[in-house]
């Protein structure tokens, strides 16, 4: 057994079909397929639960079907530390948690409140007309 760089320990079983090719597998990997009974697929990944990479105790590991569901893991546990609802969304321009419903959700983008998004489009439309009035004039920012 060792561990890598990023606080993973390694186990040395070369026969393993997730072996690396130095013959080594990542012991939560083990653990999980010990605790499911069957080999994990290729795509799923292995989430701690704590946070400790190191502590591959089965009741600290949660099997993702593929990186997508393992990142919502991550996503889900930082609502809950941050906001105590594991719903929440950062807002994009204050960087707060709240819940959907008090957040503007595009289809594609990021969520933000109505407030934070006015304030920033004011702040750049300020900025957009400096830079046209300086241009005009020919007085660049720095100057």
């Amino acid at each position: 057994m060792t561990a890598d760089c990023n606080g993973y320990i390694r186990v040395y079983r070369p026969s393993h079909p997730r072996a690396m090719s130095d013959g080594y597998i990542y012991e939560h990997i083990l653990a999980a397929e010990e605790k499911m009974r069957f080999p994990l697929p290729n795509n799923s990944v292995v989430h701690h639960i704590d946070g400790n990479r190191a502590n591959n105790a089965q009741d600290n590991l949660l099997v993702c079907k593929n990186i997508a569901a393992h990142n919502t893991a991550h996503k889900e546990e930082r609502a809950l530390l941050h906001f105590g609802n594991e719903r929440a969304l950062k807002c994009k321009f204050c960087g707060c948690y709240d819940l959907p419903e008090n957040l503007y959700v595009p289809p594609k983008g990021s969520p933000h409140h109505r407030h934070c998004f006015n304030g920033y489009y004011k702040k750049y439309l300020i900025i957009k007309a400096h830079n046209h009035r300086s241009h005009l004039t020919g007085n660049s920012p720095g100057k």
